[in-house]
């Protein structure tokens, strides 16, 4: 029989291993390792704990019943020794609850141990939490166990370790339990709170438990009456500390530690008031309850107070503004006439007094009176006739004087009521003679015989008996003066007390007789040590009487325990010196005791008359003293001695310093010397302060009495001394001295009283005085710190800024060690210091905090109910006067407790408001908080700092920076431990929030160097600090970076090491290529195993199947990220993704089908920035796909086209926007065919915006794709189109007729077979619009290559259009004959051409110029002075401009001169707006006017800029500050490119181009060029569409704007880059760029040029220009460029330019009229005057110039820059090919050209043109001949360019060998870039086609159409470029056929024309 598997060998497992173990074996093992080495380990703060603190918690919960006892076990050991445990503990307790109450015994006992260790540790507020959750179990037995442990809890640790109240709020729920064991157990419960608490439980339970279990309660507690009070038997463990420090009793039994110990603790008493509930008194008052009582009858009112009586005598009131109702009940009480009125007032007052209690003091003043203010009442009522009235007074005033302390009742009072008092001892009336001996008993036992005896003399002894009885059985509430109050009944507690207050020395416990004698003993004991000690070097506690008198030595021993804040601890300390008692020697006894004392003629010799012998006298008597025993030195007599006569005021400095340093003597050495000798030296030593000489002694030998007496008291004397003295000097000094101790020292004064002095010195009018004081500060400012500065706020301005230069300077210096008095460390005590630089209690090692040194204010009953209410309104104007109520209530406390009401949870509130100003209020009143309360704001660390904490989150600096200070400030006050202890900041840098990290490990930065010890939870934040390193911010990554190292000293390298296994290590790409996944899941698809991709709204199983399919192709961060809640995160996954479908397109392409049906979830959501953002995605992954030629398949269609279709309805203009380019996007990848039927069934939706788009899209598809495009046929697709024409909607109708006109212009009349179900109404209006589009039917040419990215729809173009030439501008009366190959009109309006045909234009119904219809909508310039691509304009056009919705119209009523204006103005007003939305619209709505009516802009074009210009400045600033936190920038380019697109179309119409002014246009190219030069904006991602519109835009604005005014500005713009505060060289290179090109043009826009007025532009340049760089070179590119242009004006207008200077001022030194005048005698110079003369006069009458070949002039120009010539010469040359190369100058550029060979003969310029065509060579060398004829002969007229067509024919035999067939010829030159002047040949066959001659041959060229014909050629000339006005588009260029372009070469060939 085989065996089975060997068991499996756990030992070898880790204890973690085990313990997380599948097998409960191994887990039992576990637990019993844990167990042993949670005992073993033996600091609770050990990091060996923490691997097993997240295992423990669910120990209680172990399944196997003999490994969850185990557990238990390992559980209370981990509870015991850990202090980590208290981090689970509520955890640990639930699983307790649930799992181990109701199991073995075993099981229960433990657990119930666990749950007492755990209060024990001091977490009881936790575990009775989970307890009390217990009670709702389901389950009875839990129930019962639950109530058990609560009343062991309560037996064993007393009622001070549990909430009773919320206690007592859950028994009357226990003993309503269905189950008897539960309510046994609460009756238990209740027993032995009862024990605790007494009556106060009956008040809580009363009335709220069955009759029947109250009596049963009620006999139980009877039991108890003689039981004692209870006491615990088991201790916290602070408790536990408290009791091993304390000594034991002589009657405690050592080995009884813990009877002993747990006497100390006392179980506070219980106030039933604290339990009851509060009754809101004025929420349940009537209504018109002021209303009645101020009735003028007496019921009225007795019926309002009558209603309020039974609510004021309410047990316990709740607090609220009693103030009104307070001032009306005492109002009837002095002046209501009815007695019964006015006894209901004083009952309520009463009964308010007692509900409110202490909460009734803000009202005691108003309605309570003293003793005093009430005196003349009584004396007045005791003197009524009435004895009565008499004995009642007399009454009152007895129970008044019992309530009283004897302070309460003056001596004037006393004086003024006992005589009349004593008089009523006579009365007649036995019932007042009575009621004076109980006053005058009451009197006499609470102020005692001493008082009373005056007023007693002459009481005879039968009264006087009288009163002694009285006075016995009087009851004082508080304790007459020299009796103890009596001892409360505690005989357990009492010894242990009095054990705790003991000071060690036994003779302490003496009676109070044998103090002085102890005293003296103690004096005596301490001589010998005293004499041993060297001088000037003994401890000051030596010299210093014991702590029990206050001195210095028990300043020091406070200081020790403050953590060196030295006296700060309490003002008391240091007020008064020891108590020497020092005898008073009279005048006159001084001469006899000095005789018997002194050496025989010493007193005479101090008293000579002979300085010398004076100063020999003082000698010897500092001599004698200092021989003499210290207990022997008389300090009285000696100093009484030194003050005869001249005494003090001895004339002589020598003798004046001897008898100081006798008094540094006797304060050095004498045993008696105190006050008395202290005040009889002081004020001639401050006196001598003004002494120049004596200044040195004075200072020393006050500081010696300093040391004696204490600096307190010495300096507060001389203080006093010096500010009753007249002198400045001696104030000055005084104050210089007062510094000078404070750092000998160190800081042991009472500030307050020194704060006086130091005002008086302030305000002193001596600057010297002042300047003392200020230097003062500055030294109490080390020790102090800046919080000094709190007693000075209400100084002057002027001197509070001094004050804060001297605190400033004074803040960065350390205090010095102090080398006087008690805080002198000993060389032992010097070595073991770090560094000695003011360490020690009072010493300059730490700052003393002010809070210390001043009384606490309790603010919390001003933090009131209503204030609360303020703080939360709803209106921030509201919230804001309420917090600036806390901080008056805060600054005028200045220092406050820390009991602050409900305020803490309303601030907190705050922290969150919507106002950021509220916020950052908030912030500041937590800081000043922490200042005013101290280091014990810690106990709302939980409260606050998670909070404050939060707003670092915050977008806005300025709250984030008002964060940091807060917590700085907090932080400052509790210690950043604190803060690791309750581990507040591990949680915050979790929070996956850019800025709330960097500011948070910021602040960490800085903190943590100066943090010397951090307790061991500093390790919980390595973890978070960890991830940190993995944020996408670059920010946070550094910040984490350098907070690491700092970490490493508290937390050690071993912990750090063991976290780094936790860091994520994820490298894998976002997209996972899984081969032939996908044609699998396509499988699946067919065959169902999986669901359909179909549905109206996604359901779970959807949602859950994709996300399985997912896994497998997408990273786990990414696939977390897709399907995570928050829309962030998906953001972030969408960007990931989209750069990874851009690098990786296979893998993208291998899980497509699942990233769409991913999008198509996104669809749902109604997020717009995701929806864009997830369209921006598709479009790079299907422009990705074109990229490698990779067509959708079906199964991916089918899954997202219907998605998408639907969403092209989406109610955001952005969303439909990306939607539409993603339709022409798709075509390239996806059959236009088979995406008709889709959209085809998108017109099913009711949603009339999406059938509008639809619609559109058809009428789109079927105008690029032809009728074939309609899938399944058009007779089954089309009807469904026309049937749209029927809608509701008016811009569904108007779409599907339009598309239905694109229809009729390939099948005609058969249109109407489609529409057959309309009605007539709607076939009418068919036709209407087809006969207003004057469309025909046209065959249909498929463009053969579609291209990927989304380009503007091409206009069909006509079959033939020829241009007549026009030879005026002015307007002709009679349109010109037509040209016989083409039908052309000429409109007399304007000469603007106008066509017939399908495609002509109703120029008459516009209103606007005609001119401007005849202009392409997106005219594209030639952008080579950009140097970019040649595709680019086009590009551009396609991606960026923008064509409005077809609805979007101007309202007919709005078409008149004033209301068009203003709603103009108006629409451009909206866009300097800040809501995105409005901007969006108005620019839509500016683009259909710039289309449809562009002469309404004509006076708003410069409104219009300078609004966008605006607008994109907000968007570049503000907004890119908004995105920089986000990294979102999809909003600002997408209003950039709105904003470019208006632009774009403004200056396409040269109308409005030509209207811009010049301020405008340097206004606009400033920041055009910003914009292209701007590093910051190279980040965005797609930057590069928005630069290309902006060249683009440049293009337009060169083109069509006032020459005038586009020459100045560009010369300005380039001026002012070259400025020291321009924008360097890339500014000006731009500007150059585009005045080359405008020089290139120059000779063809002569005539639209001012000259003088560019002239002027031009010298305003130079001049400027010469500031800049006086001696400009001839490589200066600016210089040379508008040399250029003079050269160009001087070339053209010969010696006439010279006329043109008016505008110019100073003609004499102007640079441009200097090389003006020399370049026009250079040209006269070469020419002669016939020929000068001949070449002006004929200049208007020139042909116009013949066209040079387009071929290769880019390849010369770039060939010719490359030579090796200099760069002069090069860029001369470049110009001359510019000029030829330009139609209008071809002339001039030759004769450049030949002058130029001529000139320079050494140049090879055979060489240069040799790359080019043979075509190109034969051109330039004709041109030269001819201009080498025209020199000989004289005569102009032959052309450059023959034209028979013999040439023509030789030309084309050279190009057909290099022209590509598949392209157009155009003839004319080629301008780089400039893809809107190519003329396909498809036109000359066309134009063949209209002439009906085969054997024609036609060239078209810019200027001329060359129609050739049997041998000749017909030249029509023609205006502007070909396709103009209806022309053909570029794109028609590819539909020629191949063979019909090969046959007509063959032709040309053959010489078949």
């Amino acid at each position: 029989m085989a065996e089975g598997p060997p068991p499996e060998d756990f030992s070898k497992l880790s204890i973690e291993a085990k313990l997380a173990h599948k097998v409960w074996k191994a887990r039992l093992m576990g637990y019993e390792e844990a167990t042993k080495l949670f005992k073993k380990i033996d600091d609770e703060s050990s990091p060996e704990y923490n691997p097993y603190t997240p295992l423990v918690r669910k120990f209680p919960v172990e399944a196997n019943a003999v490994a969850q006892e185990k557990a238990l076990e390992a559980t209370l050991a981990f509870v015991e020794f850990a202090s980590a445990a208290g981090k689970i503990c509520s955890e640990v307790v639930a699983g307790i609850v649930t799992k181990c109450l109701n199991a073995r015994p075993k099981t229960k006992e433990l657990g119930v141990s666990i749950c007492l260790m755990y209060v024990e540790t001091e977490k009881q507020d936790l575990v009775i939490e989970e307890i009390l959750k217990g009670l709702s179990n389901k389950q009875p037995k839990i129930v019962a166990a639950c109530i058990g442990v609560v009343a062991r809890i309560l037996k064993e640790f007393g009622i001070g370790v549990l909430n009773i109240k919320l206690l007592l709020k859950s028994v009357p729920s226990m003993f309503d339990h269905s189950d008897k064991n539960v309510r046994a157990e609460a009756k238990a419960l209740a027993i032995e709170l009862y024990r605790w608490v007494g009556v106060a439980l009956k008040a809580s339970i009363d009335g709220k438990l069955k009759p029947i279990q109250m009596k049963e309660l009620e006999e139980e507690f009877g039991k108890l009456t003689d039981s004692g009070p209870p006491a615990p038997t088991r201790l916290l463990r602070s408790q536990q500390a408290v009791a091993a420090q304390a000594p034991p009793t002589a009657d405690t039994d050592p080995d009884e530690s813990l009877g002993g110990a747990v006497a100390v603790v006392t179980a506070p008493a219980i106030d039933p008031y604290d339990l009851l509930e509060a009754v809101n008194v004025l929420g349940k008052m009537p209504k018109d309850f002021y209303e009645k009582i101020a009735d003028t009858k007496w019921k009225e009112r007795k019926e309002a107070l009558e209603a309020v009586l039974p609510l004021a005598q309410s047990p316990k009131i709740e607090e609220g503004d009693y103030g009104e109702l307070i001032k009306t009940l005492k109002k009837v009480i002095a002046k209501d006439s009815n007695v019964l009125v006015v006894a209901l007032a004083g009952n309520i007052l009463t009964g308010l007094a007692k509900g409110l209690r202490k909460k009734y003091g803000p009202y005691a003043s108003v309605s309570l009176t003293t003793l005093t203010n009430i005196q003349d009442d009584v004396l007045e009522a005791l003197g009524n006739k009435n004895p009565s009235v008499k004995s009642e007074v007399l009454l009152f005033l007895s129970r008044c004087y019992s309530q009283c302390v004897p302070a309460m009742i003056p001596k004037p009072y006393l004086k003024a009521m006992c005589p009349v008092v004593v008089q009523r001892l006579d009365d007649t009336t036995p019932q007042v003679r009575d009621s004076a001996c109980e006053v005058l008993g009451t009197l006499l036992k609470l102020l005692g015989e001493r008082a009373m005896n005056n007023y007693l003399e002459g009481v005879d002894k039968t009264r006087m008996t009288k009163i002694n009885e009285c006075m016995e059985k009087v009851e004082l509430k508080a304790p007459p003066p020299g009796m103890a109050p009596p001892p409360q009944a505690a005989p357990a507690k009492q010894p242990a007390k009095e054990v705790k207050k003991e000071a060690p020395s036994t003779d302490e416990a003496e009676p109070p007789k044998k103090k002085p004698a102890q005293k003296k003993k103690k004096k005596v004991e301490e001589e010998p040590e005293k004499k041993e000690a060297p001088p000037k070097k003994k401890p000051a506690a030596e010299k210093k009487p014991p702590p029990s008198s206050g001195g210095g030595a028990s300043a020091g021993g406070g200081a020790s325990k403050s953590k060196g804040k030295g006296g700060g601890g309490a003002v008391g300390k240091f007020d008064e010196p020891p108590d020497v008692s020092e005898p008073n020697i009279a005048d006159e006894e001084i001469e006899d005791k000095a005789n018997d004392v002194l050496p025989d003629g010493l007193l005479a010799r101090l008293a000579e008359t002979a300085w010398k012998e004076r100063l020999a006298g003082h000698e010897s008597f500092k001599e004698f003293v200092e021989g003499q025993a210290p207990e022997a030195m008389q300090s009285i007599l000696f100093i009484k001695i030194l003050a005869r006569k001249p005494g003090w005021k001895d004339s002589n400095f020598q003798v004046m310093k001897a008898k100081f340093q006798l008094i540094t003597v006797l304060a050095e050495k004498a045993k008696v010397f105190g006050k008395r000798s202290t005040s009889l030296v002081i004020p001639p030593l401050v006196d001598k302060f003004s002494d120049l000489k004596l200044k040195g002694q004075c200072s020393e030998t006050l500081l010696m009495i300093a040391e004696r007496m204490t600096l307190n008291y010495t300096s507060l004397q001389v203080m006093k001394a010096a500010f009753e003295h007249k002198s400045p000097k001696v104030q000055s000094e005084s104050l210089e001295w007062l510094s000078q101790g404070l750092k000998e020292f160190g800081f042991l004064l009472n500030v307050k009283p020194h704060v006086d002095y130091i005002k008086k010195g302030l305000a002193a009018s001596n600057p010297a005085v002042r300047t003392a004081a200020i230097n003062l500060l500055g030294t109490m400012c080390m020790y102090m710190g800046a919080q000094l500065r709190m007693f000075f706020e209400g100084e002057k301005a002027a001197l509070l800024q001094q004050i804060d230069a001297v605190f400033e300077k004074s803040s960065g210096e350390s205090p010095p060690a102090p080398v006087r008095g008690p805080n002198v460390k000993s060389g032992e005590e010097e070595e073991e210091g770090e560094g000695g630089g003011g360490g020690g209690a009072g010493g300059g090692g730490a700052s003393l905090s002010l809070a210390d040194l001043m009384p606490k204010v309790d603010i919390s009953a001003k933090i009131t109910t209503e204030l609360m209410k303020e703080l939360a309104d709803k209106n921030w104007k509201i919230r804001g006067e309420a917090l600036q109520k806390i901080q008056e209530i805060i600054a005028a406390a200045k220092f406050i407790s820390p009991s602050l009401g409900d305020l803490p949870s309303g601030l907190k509130g705050r922290l969150s408001d919507s106002n950021k100003n509220l916020v950052m209020t908030t912030l500041s009143i937590i800081g000043t908080l922490a200042t005013s309360i101290g280091p014990s704001c810690s106990k709302f660390n939980k409260i606050f700092i998670p909070a404050v904490i939060q707003t670092l989150t915050d977008s806005k600096p300025q709250v984030r920076a008002a964060g940091t200070a807060c917590l700085s400030t907090w932080v400052g006050e509790i210690g950043l431990a604190s803060l690791v202890e309750q581990d507040l900041l591990a949680p915050s840098l979790a929070t996956e929030n850019p800025n709330l990290r960097t500011e948070l490990l910021g602040w960490l930065e800085e903190r943590l160097p100066n943090e010397n010890k951090l307790p061991s939870e500093i390790a919980n934040v390595v973890q978070p600090v960890y991830s940190c390193l993995e944020d996408r911010s670059a920010d946070v990554r550094k910040k984490a970076q350098a907070v690491l190292p700092l970490l490493m000293v508290p937390v050690g390298y071993d912990t750090m090491l063991k976290h780094t296994g936790k860091l994520k290590d994820d490298d894998t790409p976002p997209l996972i290529l899984v081969p032939k996944a996908k044609e699998q899941r396509m499988k699946d698809d067919e065959k169902m195993k999986v669901l359909k991709w179909n549905f109206q709204m996604p359901r779970p199983e959807h949602i859950d199947q994709l996300k399985d399919q997912m896994l497998t192709c997408v990273s786990l961060p990414i696939h977390k990220k897709l399907f995570h809640e928050d829309f962030k995160q998906q953001l972030q996954a969408v960007s990931s993704l989209t750069a990874a479908v851009t690098s990786d397109v296979d893998t993208a392409i291998s899980c497509s089908d699942l990233l769409l049906r991913w999008i198509t979830l996104r669809f749902f959501d109604t997020n717009t920035t995701v929806n864009v953002k997830c369209l921006e995605f598709v479009q790079h992954l299907f422009v990705s796909m074109s990229s490698v030629s990779y067509k959708l398949s079906d199964y991916e269609a089918a899954g997202f086209l219907p998605y998408l279709i639907n969403k092209v309805g989406d109610p955001k203009d952005a969303v439909r926007k990306a939607v539409r380019a993603l339709f022409r996007t798709i075509w390239s990848i996806y059959p236009p065919g088979k995406m008709f039927n889709f959209v085809t069934d998108g017109l099913k939706s009711k949603n009339a915006r999406q059938r509008i788009e639809c619609l559109e899209v058809i009428g789109e598809m079927i105008k690029n794709n032809g009728m074939t495009v309609c899938q399944p046929s058009p007779a089954k697709s089309l009807p469904v189109v026309a049937g749209q024409i029927c809608d509701r909607d008016n811009g569904v109708r108007s779409a599907a007729i339009n598309t239905m006109v694109v229809v009729y212009s390939y099948v005609g009349e058969g249109v109407y077979k489609f529409a057959s179900q309309l009605s007539e109404k709607e076939i009418s209006l068919l036709e209407e619009r087809i006969k207003r589009s004057g469309k025909t039917v046209q065959p249909f040419k498929p463009a053969k290559s579609p291209s990927p990215s989304p380009v503007s729809t091409p206009e069909p173009h006509p079959q033939a259009i020829t241009e007549q030439p026009v030879k005026s501008k002015s307007p002709s009366p009679v349109p010109p004959e037509p040209a016989p190959v083409a039908k052309v009109t000429v409109s007399p309006r304007s000469g603007i051409p106008k066509f017939s045909g399908p495609f002509s234009v109703d120029v008459g119904k516009y209103k606007a110029p005609a001119s401007k219809l005849a202009r392409p909508k997106v005219p594209r310039p030639d952008l080579s002075v950009f140097g970019k691509e040649e595709k680019m304009a086009e590009y551009a056009t396609s991606k960026l401009i923008r064509h409005p919705p077809k609805a979007l119209s101007i309202s007919p009523a709005r078409q008149t001169l004033a209301s068009t204006s203003s709603v103009v103005s108006y629409i451009i007003a909206q866009i300097t707006g800040p809501d995105v939305d409005t901007v969006s619209d108005a620019v839509l709505r500016i683009e259909k006017i710039t289309s449809d009516q562009p002469s309404l802009l004509l006076t708003h074009v410069d409104q219009l800029i300078r609004a966008i210009l605006m607008q994109k400045r907000f968007n570049f600033t503000t907004r890119m500050s908004g995105a920089a936190n986000g990294g979102d920038y999809s909003k600002i380019l997408e209003i950039s490119r709105l904003l470019t697109s208006v632009l774009v179309q403004t200056f396409s119409d040269k109308t409005l181009a030509q209207s811009v002014h010049q301020d405008t246009l340097v206004e606009l190219e400033r920041d055009i060029f910003g914009y292209l030069i701007d590093e910051k904006l190279l980040c965005i991602e797609n930057i590069e569409q928005l630069n290309r519109a902006y060249n683009l835009l440049m293009g337009h604005i060169v083109e069509h704007t006032n020459r005038n005014a586009i020459f100045g500005s560009l010369l300005q713009v380039m001026l002012e880059s070259l400025t020291p505060e321009g924008s360097g060289t890339k500014l000006s290179e731009m500007s150059m760029k585009c005045l080359w090109r405008l020089t290139r043009q120059l000779n063809a826009m002569m005539s639209d040029v001012d000259i003088d007025v560019l002239l002027r532009d031009i010298d305003v340049f130079l001049n400027g220009y010469s500031s800049l760089n006086p001696s400009p070179s001839a490589d200066d590119k600016p210089y040379r460029t508008v040399k250029t242009i003079l050269y160009h004006l001087a070339k053209n207008l010969k010696s006439e330019v010279l006329n043109h200077l008016s505008l110019i001022k100073d003609r004499t030194s102007s640079p441009v009229v200097i090389y003006l005048n020399k370049t026009v005698r250079k040209s006269n110079h070469k020419s002669s005057p016939e020929q000068l003369i001949k070449i002006n006069n004929d200049e208007q009458a020139k042909d116009p110039p013949t066209i040079p070949p387009k071929v290769e002039t880019k390849i010369v120009e770039n060939t010719l820059t490359r030579n090796e010539l200099s760069a002069e010469l090069a860029s001369c040359l470049t110009c001359i090919f510019e000029t030829i190369k330009d139609p209008h100058s071809t002339r001039e550029g030759m004769e450049e050209l030949y002058d130029f060979i001529q000139t320079h003969p050494d140049i090879d310029f055979e060489s240069m043109w040799a790359s080019t065509s043979p075509f190109y060579q034969s051109y330039i060398k004709r041109g030269l001949r001819n201009v080498e004829l025209w020199r000989q002969t004289g005569d102009k007229t032959q052309p450059i360019e023959s034209e028979t067509c013999a040439g023509i024919r030789k030309e084309l035999e050279e190009v057909r060998e290099r022209a590509n067939p598949l392209m157009g010829i155009n003839w004319e030159p080629l301008s780089v870039n400039s893809a809107s002047r190519q003329v396909p040949l498809s036109l000359a066959a066309a134009l063949a086609d209209e002439n009906k001659d085969p054997t024609a041959t036609i060239i078209v060229t810019k200027k001329a159409t060359h129609v050739i014909t049997d041998g000749t050629a017909t030249i029509t000339k023609r205006k502007g470029p070909p396709g103009a006005g209806g022309g053909v588009p570029p794109a028609a260029a590819g539909s020629s056929k191949l063979d019909d372009i090969r046959k007509r070469l063959d032709r040309l060939k053959a010489g078949q024309y």
